[in-house]
């Protein structure tokens, strides 16, 4: 951002919504802080025909197209934000965060 500033030295309007809108930002930032978010961890995916889901019974297996160990995916409202690997944290699985996806790819 450049300064602009008048001939007295003053900030021009333009900075001064700037730091405005960043100060609202943070209000609200602040506000949602505490707000619980659903999220879903993609393993992998398959393709399988009609027939195949059918016939599915307890016990069948189905292949993903994913490699073990690989880096699964963490999304938020269906959009991809972070990338991670499957932990054992007691008799749970968590995600260990490896890196996070940016609009314009990652981190």
């Amino acid at each position: 951002m450049t300064d602009e500033r008048d001939t007295n030295g003053r900030a021009s309007a333009s900075e001064g919504a700037e730091s405005e809108s960043s100060a609202l930002s943070s209000v609200v930032l602040a506000a949602l802080g505490d707000m619980s978010l659903a999220v879903e961890v993609r393993v992998g995916s398959a393709k399988i025909s009609l027939r195949e889901l059918l016939d599915c019974t307890p016990g069948t297996v189905v292949t993903l197209d994913a490699p073990v160990g690989g880096l699964v995916d963490l999304l938020v409202g269906g959009q991809l934000v972070a990338r991670g690997e499957l932990v054992a944290i007691d008799s749970q699985v968590g995600l260990r965060i490896v890196e996070i996806v940016t609009e314009g790819g990652s981190e």
